[in-house]
């Protein structure tokens, strides 16, 4: 097997087996997380005062004594992320044979170039070049909890306990950047197989010819894939405190006497 290997020959690379040849991809993997919290308490030993009410309506910051005795706010954060990277192989050279007798012949996400010509056989089964795949998964989330004083606008004011969610997810694999290449710069690609050929998310050039012999030759394309989901949750208990503004408006009264002689 040839996994994540780069051969390079200024001649000819010849590689035979009596049964399976691979040339393969060797993997890397990354994984991270992250987790985040914070906690604030607020504890308040005074007695509220008409401002205070006011300004807690109002959703303005009250630097004095709040409404509610007791507040506590909760925040917290996750982030999780798995990648998968494949590093293909490599072969080049003045000409290229690979063969094997009795078995498969089988390349994953691999480059094979020639100057002259490529000649790939699998006298008694199958010739498999096809794509591997590049994956990642992201998960964030997180959450707020908050209790007592919620804030205001303008007209009254909430108190109670409110809670939001949050989850966002993607799932991605890609097989459109690590194809298979098979390419010969001045000569021929000969496949030839006992049984079938199969292609999928490969790219086979040549400057003269392409040749592929097998029982049934089969070709199919790469996929790329891609999962986005996001989800948020609100929720939230409690009263309602409004302020009501009244003007007093005062008037005058005249009266007019006329007195008579």
């Amino acid at each position: 097997m040839i996994s994540g290997a780069q051969l390079a020959a200024g001649e000819n690379i010849i590689i035979e087996a009596n049964r399976d040849v691979n040339i393969t991809t060797s993997t890397d993997k990354q994984n991270e997380h992250n987790k985040s919290s914070s906690k604030q308490t607020n504890i308040t030993l005074g007695v509220p005062t008409a401002g205070s009410s006011i300004r807690f309506i109002n959703g303005s910051p009250n630097h004095g004594v709040g409404m509610l005795p007791y507040g506590d706010q909760r925040n917290g954060e996750q982030h999780h992320a798995d990648a998968t990277a494949q590093n293909p192989s490599s072969l080049t050279a003045n000409n290229i044979y690979i063969n094997s007798k009795e078995g498969h012949v089988n390349i994953t996400s691999s480059q094979i170039a020639a100057e002259k010509d490529i000649n790939i056989k699998a006298n008694k089964g199958n010739i498999t070049v096809n794509t591997s795949k590049d994956a990642s998964r992201i998960e964030e989330k997180g959450y707020h909890k908050q209790v007592g004083e919620l804030g205001g606008d303008g007209y009254s004011g909430t108190v109670g306990w409110q809670e939001s969610r949050y989850k966002n997810l993607e799932n991605k694999s890609t097989q459109s950047n690590i194809r298979s290449e098979i390419t010969s710069a001045k000569g021929n690609v000969n496949l030839w197989a006992g049984e079938d050929i199969r292609l999928s998310g490969t790219d086979i050039t040549a400057d003269k010819s392409v040749n592929l012999t097998g029982k049934n030759v089969i070709m199919d394309t790469s996929e790329d894939d891609k999962l986005q989901q996001s989800q948020t949750q609100d929720k939230q208990y409690g009263g309602m405190a409004t302020h009501f503004q009244t003007k007093k408006l005062r008037g005058k009264c005249f009266l007019n006497s006329t007195g008579g002689k």
